[in-house]
């Protein structure tokens, strides 16, 4: 509900919220309702709500509206955030956020099966919340939290070509042909979700083989290589419209029809198997053809090196060539 002032029987009445909560003040004149309405508003300015009142679902809504509106990785923040109030509580208040509470929230997450790199995102927000809501004056200070899990680099999940046609087969039998297609896209290019989602037409140079992200994870733009299947997917969404998005679908939407195609090929169970999958295969098989790693940093947008690392694969005829590199040089 937006401020107002509204004429009554009796006289004027300025409608609006202050922390949330419905006010209502009565004046004899629509000046009275005005001046006693901004003055209210301006000593809730002065005197801000208190660190034991602010909660933890009112920071979320802060940091959303402050920190996450418009980032690529928003919808992803809105999800893991929620994760968070949904378990320490709504009306958890942000002066009882403990290092326990969040070691409680981390024991939660493991049980659930999240890894160690989603389970730090998700405190992430945690801590990125009260941040906020210390910097709007909402809390006096920002709790110590513990250190960040150890990630587990070992090799992720990864698909194979025969699981990629399947999971083709499985959208075009539900007659879902453009899932299939972003399917093959994902694989092809790698990018996060967030990142596809966000494609517009204006974005795809298909003349020089190349698509643009320009809202990412990272906060770093960059310009992806196109492969032929890549170029092929694509070139059948585009419509001439520089403003439309190439791919319709919203991560929901797509989860629902993905899991339903994992159900039907029998893999119901494998919990590694999840659309950011397409990721580590791209990942993966950059790395298998010997890509440097730095390259696959570039290509991808990992943040840092060693995020990458868990696709290092050895080759020893690679070191066998370095060896002799090496006795050419005595």
């Amino acid at each position: 509900m937006a401020d107002h002032i509204r004429k009554t029987e009796s006289g004027w009445v300025a409608d609006f919220r202050v922390a949330g909560k419905r006010r209502q003040l009565r004046a004899k004149t629509k000046a009275e309702a005005q001046e006693r309405m901004a003055k209210e508003l301006a000593e809730l300015e002065q005197q801000p709500v208190r660190a034991s009142a602010f909660t933890l679902e009112e920071a979320r809504k802060l940091s959303l509206e402050v920190r996450w509106k418009g980032m690529a990785c928003e919808t992803t923040a809105a999800g893991y955030s929620a994760d968070v109030v949904a378990f320490l509580g709504e009306d958890t208040t942000l002066a009882s956020i403990t290092a326990q509470e969040v070691e409680r929230l981390r024991g939660y997450l493991r049980l659930k099966g999240n890894k160690a790199a989603t389970i730090n995102w998700k405190v992430s927000c945690l801590q990125s919340m009260l941040r906020d809501a210390q910097l709007y004056g909402y809390l006096d200070a920002v709790p110590v939290l513990p250190k960040r899990l150890r990630m587990d680099n070992r090799k992720d999940r990864v698909l194979s070509a025969a699981e990629v046609e399947a999971f083709c087969q499985a959208f075009r039998a539900y007659g879902r042909p453009v899932m299939a297609d972003l399917f093959v896209f994902l694989v092809e290019v790698g990018c996060r979700w967030s990142e596809a989602e966000g494609m517009l037409e204006r974005h795809v140079n298909l003349e020089q083989g190349t698509v643009a992200f320009l809202k990412t994870k990272t906060r770093k733009a960059r310009t992806v290589p196109l492969t032929a299947k890549a170029r092929e997917m694509v070139a059948q969404q585009l419509q001439g419209d520089p403003s439309r998005r190439v791919w319709p679908y919203t991560y929901k939407q797509y989860q629902y029809q993905f899991d339903k195609a994992k159900a039907a090929l029998g893999l119901a169970g494998d919990l590694e198997l999840t659309i950011h999958v397409t990721r580590h295969t791209l990942c993966s098989r950059l790395s298998q053809q010997g890509t440097a790693l730095p390259q696959i940093m570039a290509w991808s947008g990992h943040k840092s090196l060693s995020a990458v690392e868990r696709y290092l694969h050895l080759d020893v005829t690679g070191l066998e060539a370095a060896r002799q590199s090496l006795e050419g040089l005595h």
